[in-house]
């Protein structure tokens, strides 16, 4: 089998990722509110706990505005705002870093089938 098929008449190359990748994405001042609202009630949760743990509750931004994630806390994070395909972010975009991004052989093929 090949890595490469034809999805709505457009060939498109399929790729193995971690849900523990670096992906990065433009928050909407919506999607900053939310990060802010659940990391400050989980450092809430932690005080009440007696951990020492606190979670920033703004998250940082480069120079073209993205904030980086791990792939499973951006989705754990906004689980609730991407319910019905409100997506959180300025374009509705999940950026990876290609190179973090492997083909898939055909080892994995079968399993993710």
């Amino acid at each position: 089998m090949t890595d490469k098929q034809m999805i709505d008449d457009q060939e498109c190359e399929r790729v193995g990722i971690n849900l523990n990748q670096t992906v990065y994405v433009a928050l909407s001042d919506r999607a900053k509110a939310a990060y802010y609202d659940q990391s400050h009630e989980m450092n809430k949760q932690f005080i009440a706990k007696g951990l020492y743990t606190r979670l920033a509750t703004k998250k940082a931004e480069d120079e073209s505005g993205f904030s980086k994630f791990q792939l499973w806390e951006l989705m754990e994070f906004f689980d609730k705002e991407w319910a019905g395909s409100d997506l959180p972010t300025l374009d509705g975009r999940i950026y990876f870093n290609k190179s973090d991004l492997s083909p898939l052989n055909e080892d994995e093929e079968g399993e993710s089938e």
